[in-house]
């Protein structure tokens, strides 16, 4: 999006791959913190439903959300804005479990890219629409 507050090409699909490759990511291909390191600024923080989370946790964070899913996990986004060095997204997680279950959780999320244009600071609010009670803490578990 410009600065007039425009939907900019390709924002949408930027978020899903950086959020794909840091979640979902195998370690061959995406090695977990080379990877985060390509989308996310050093001086990184995370508030997921109240959980605030630096750099280093969340890159913790990612490790156990890797263990916790299986190959066909996906992010789905629906709307995707830029303003500036600000961006809101409305995305969908679908998250395959190694046991076969799945789960699937909106997410409602508002940022800020840093000058490098790698992300600096994200506020999401999330939504578990299915899944078990075991799995409505995966957006912030550490």
């Amino acid at each position: 999006m410009n600065g007039n507050g425009q939907r900019e090409a390709g924002l949408a699909e930027f978020v899903e791959r950086a959020l794909t490759e840091v979640c979902f990511g195998g370690e061959e291909e995406y090695p977990l913190e080379p990877t985060v390191a390509r989308y996310f600024h050093p001086g990184y923080r995370q508030r997921v439903d109240g959980e605030v989370l630096g750099y280093d946790e969340f890159v913790a964070h990612l490790r156990l959300v890797r263990a916790r899913v299986a190959p066909g996990s996906r992010i789905e986004v629906h709307e995707a804005l830029r303003d500036g060095a600000r961006i809101a997204d409305r995305h969908t997680v679908h998250v395959v479990k190694p046991d076969g279950g799945r789960i699937e959780t909106d997410v409602y999320l508002f940022g800020e890219f840093a000058d490098d244009q790698r992300l600096l600071r994200v506020d999401e609010v999330s939504r578990m629409v299915s899944g078990g009670a075991e799995d409505a803490d995966l957006g912030s578990a550490r």
